[in-house]
């Protein structure tokens, strides 16, 4: 498999009401999904029925996990198991990698 280019991908993913979310890659074992937020902007905290691990490429914001509200930066990685509250929020213009385990319904 060839090298995937992050940044080409933000170019073509759809921005709608300051989020975009773009997928990475589907395997078997995983999703990758691209995820971004403009300054301001949320993405409410909720669980979801699969793990992800979340690493920031770009911007700062914050993570709400089962534990609390985590700042985050470039380089943080957070990780969070099926079922457990997630939420997104950014300070600045915020880019992430999630990395989702395969939802049982995929």
């Amino acid at each position: 498999m060839k090298p995937i280019s992050l940044s080409e991908i933000a170019e073509t993913q759809g921005h709608s009401q300051g989020l975009s979310k773009g997928t990475v890659l589907r395997s078997d074992e995983f999703n990758a999904v691209q995820v971004i937020l403009d300054p301001g902007k949320e993405i409410s905290p909720h669980p979801e029925d699969y793990a992800v691990l979340f690493v920031v490429i770009e911007g700062q914001g914050r993570i709400t996990t089962g534990d609390g509200v985590w700042k985050v930066r470039p380089g943080d990685v957070v990780h969070l198991d099926r079922g457990e509250t997630r939420g997104i929020a950014a300070d600045t213009w915020i880019r992430l990698l999630g990395i989702q385990e395969r939802r049982n319904s995929e």
